[in-house]
């Protein structure tokens, strides 16, 4: 947290700067989640070399799938030059988490009760970034009449630095059963690991789109970011990119 603190002030720091210093320039801070996930003619195989290699330590086939990795805390920075009311040039300064999450069940045994040992497997491959997203706004505000509301399209380039990548697992016998309320689970050991990721590029390229409404000073942002590099610094690890779906909330100044 006190690396995100830091980072924010530095932002607003900049943001309040420009916007004092030129009139057409408008500035602010954004915050807001994300759901994130792999694409590419590769990502697939990600799940898969998990299940292998789980399959091969327990000596039978451990299924794996893929997940997004959800309710990302992205936060950053924005400065925005308006060259016409209705259009304008965007750079912004972001944090941003990155990934997928990955998870699979392997069935130790099962009584004539249906109670069951199983093994669950868990893993999220953590990403994070530093994002400078650069696009052109375009909006229905006009230089004939003041709007409290208005709505506005962003589209651009939004170039990353890659500042970690680790992989979280999580391996837990769970005691499966039944009862009036339902299933039941409980978990009878579980093992958590961490470790840095090799391999990992350090900078990342997406396309982004975006689109929302500015009610006075607050803004609702959806914005979409889709990877166009791999992840992997070297091309022959796989093609995998990262794709992105972010709700934000901008306060502007």
């Amino acid at each position: 947290m006190n690396r995100i603190s830091t980072f924010l002030i530095t932002v607003f720091m900049l943001v309040s700067g420009c916007v004092l210093s030129q009139k057409k320039f408008e500035g602010g801070l954004t915050i807001g989640t994300g759901f994130t996930d792999f694409r590419g003619l590769d990502a697939e195989w990600i799940a898969q070399d998990m299940s292998f290699v789980l399959s091969e330590t327990m000596g039978e086939e451990f299924p794996i799938e893929s997940s997004p990795r959800n309710f990302t805390l992205n936060v950053g920075g924005f400065v925005t030059y308006n060259f016409l009311p209705w259009m304008g040039l965007r750079a912004g300064v972001e944090y941003a988490p990155k990934g997928e999450k990955y998870s699979g069940d392997l069935y130790l045994s099962t009584s004539m009760n249906m109670d069951s040992e199983i093994l669950r497997y868990s893993s999220t491959i953590n990403l994070t970034y530093v994002e400078f997203p650069v696009s052109l706004q375009l909006s229905t505000r006009s230089r004939k009449k003041t709007r409290d509301t208005w709505f506005y399209v962003n589209m651009g380039v939004a170039p990353a630095m890659k500042i970690s990548a680790s992989l979280d697992m999580t391996l837990s016998l769970v005691e499966q059963g039944f009862n009036n309320s339902g299933i039941t689970s409980e978990v009878i050991d579980s093992e958590s690991e961490s470790e840095d990721l090799d391999g990992i590029s350090s900078s990342d390229l997406g396309v982004l789109v975006s689109a929302g409404f500015v009610f006075n000073s607050i803004a609702i942002d959806v914005k979409l970011t889709n990877g166009r590099k791999s992840i992997y610094e070297n091309p022959d690890e796989g093609y995998v990119r990262n794709n992105t779906i972010n709700i934000g909330m901008w306060i502007i100044f």
